[in-house]
């Protein structure tokens, strides 16, 4: 599957911020701040633990059901 692909996949998701545990090249960075979504990455895996239980959201390692959504994304007021 090529990056897009993979972008396209998330994109569909309607994020606004995208937490990676691994390291994001700059293509599919750009390509999710085109969309209005914010990166973080290198995120430690305790850490993403934590972040999904706060915000009621699911871990997610592939993004093949985004008519989902509604289910899996957590949310909060503000990120500092």
């Amino acid at each position: 599957m090529k990056m897009k692909e993979k972008v396209d996949k998330i994109v569909a998701y309607e994020p606004t911020v995208f937490i990676n545990r691994q390291l994001i090249y700059d293509y599919p960075e750009q390509l999710l701040i085109e969309h209005g979504i914010t990166v973080i990455e290198h995120a430690d895996f305790e850490g993403i633990e934590r972040i999904s239980a706060a915000l009621g959201a699911e871990i997610l390692s592939t993004f093949d059901n985004p008519e989902r959504k509604d289910e899996v994304l957590g949310t909060c007021e503000s990120i500092e």
